[in-house]
């Protein structure tokens, strides 16, 4: 199973759930007697230490007079929206630079090198010098 406190969406069923404890006017620790725990595990769950699981997102949800399975799409959408974004980020890069859908697949990939005429057609539609392709990513500029 991969780790998943920290991860985005991680992140926002924290946001979530602290924003939905807050919008009821509750304190951690007036949810924490609610739920049948001390407040250190609403602490705990609020900071990011530790898992949500679903029968807890469901008490929570009863508790906080919310919808688990709502706020459960929200925190996957996430997900799919990023992957919808970088889906039209690469249709806007095939469109306007004129580069076949499989060159920019392979250079997302990282799957082999590309040609001179493809780094111009990128970086005119992108708006950088072809340069800049080759800085290192904080910033400073690569001795290639």
């Amino acid at each position: 199973m991969i780790k998943t406190l920290g991860t985005k969406q991680h992140k926002m069923l924290i946001a979530i759930l602290i924003a939905k404890r807050e919008a009821s006017g509750m304190t951690q620790t007036e949810l924490a007697v609610s739920l049948g725990e001390y407040q250190s595990f609403v602490a705990r769950l609020e900071s990011g230490e530790r898992r949500v699981d679903v029968i807890e997102l469901i008490q929570l949800a009863r508790v906080l007079n919310f919808d688990a399975a709502v706020v459960v799409r929200e925190v996957e959408g996430i997900e799919r929206s990023k992957e919808a974004v970088s889906g039209q980020v690469k249709e806007r890069l095939v469109r306007d630079s004129g580069i076949d859908r499989t060159d920019v697949s392979r250079i997302e990939r990282k799957a082999g090198n590309c040609t001179v005429a493809i780094l111009e057609k990128l970086a005119k539609v992108i708006g950088c010098k072809m340069t800049e392709f080759f800085d290192e990513p904080n910033g400073e500029k690569s001795r290639c």
